[in-house]
């Protein structure tokens, strides 16, 4: 999915409900080591606002992004 298009997907599937949870987990599992899970609640008012706006295309994969790029966001 191309980047710009991702905050389009979510404001689609948003419609009708006040918001959307975004689950997402990273590591290697019990067996070969830690795993982290997040959850984050997005709002349309989010997916609107003027920050999401003009940051929505720097994010597509956070695995692409450098640390810095990471901590910023």
């Amino acid at each position: 999915m191309k980047r710009r298009q991702l905050r389009g997907f979510d404001l689609k599937q948003i419609t009708g409900v006040n918001s959307l949870i975004g689950v997402d987990e990273v590591g290697r599992g019990a067996f070969a080591g830690p795993v982290v899970a997040a959850a984050v609640v997005v709002t349309r008012d989010f997916l609107e606002s003027r920050w999401a706006v003009a940051k929505s295309g720097r994010v597509n994969d956070s695995k692409l992004l450098g640390p810095e790029q990471r901590e910023e966001l």
